[in-house]
């Protein structure tokens, strides 16, 4: 799974760059900046099966 996701990334990454260089000619950027409130926590963390 890591090997496509890092493939597909590599792909993608002209259409980023193209987004962020239209990005940069704009007068401002605005963003959402809201918070978000944790409502519990898990008391032990979760392991991941997957190693990237």
């Amino acid at each position: 799974m890591c090997r496509w996701l890092a493939e597909l990334g590599e792909k993608v990454q002209p259409v980023v760059d193209e987004v962020f260089e239209q990005m940069k000619l704009l007068p401002y950027i605005q963003a959402d900046e809201t918070t978000v409130a944790v409502v519990s926590e898990r008391t032990q963390p979760q392991k991941s099966s997957h190693n990237c």
